[in-house]
């Protein structure tokens, strides 16, 4: 009987792995973090600063993490199109030294498997604003 029961068990978790019902990490997508490098100008609240392009593959939060912003200053951040359009929805985040954001984002499910990068702003500061670290555009 206890054979017949983890028979049936384990026959329900493989359909159920086979229906995509489980995830697991092995089904994670664009998760490998890659540095990036800021540098906005000084007196321009205009200017902005960009990742590169990375294909989003899947409904995950990106990731992103600044481990260094200089001259005390934060600046924000989001998920946009490779082609500009703000795919977050309203969800800015505030990065300053070692500070980590999962970022929503909803690129893959309303487009599926396409490109997206990480846009930044500082506003308006006294001096240049330079910041390194590492994001995915997708995360596990």
């Amino acid at each position: 009987m206890k054979k017949a029961v983890k028979g049936l068990i384990m026959s329900a978790v493989i359909l159920a792995a086979g229906a995509g019902l489980i995830q697991t990490n092995a089904m994670a997508g664009n998760y490998t973090d890659e540095g990036f490098y800021f540098h906005f100008d000084s007196w321009d609240s205009d200017a902005g600063a960009q990742t590169a392009d990375r294909e989003k593959q899947d409904d995950t939060f990106s990731y992103m993490w600044s481990e260094y912003v200089g001259s005390d200053y934060t600046y924000e951040g989001w998920v946009e199109m490779a082609n500009g359009t703000d795919i977050s929805f309203g969800h800015h985040y505030t990065f300053s030294d070692d500070t980590t954001h999962y970022m929503t984002n909803y690129a893959y499910e309303e487009y599926g498997v396409s490109d997206v990068h990480i846009y930044a702003q500082a506003g308006w500061n006294a001096v240049e604003v330079l910041s390194e670290g590492l994001w995915s555009p997708d995360s596990i």
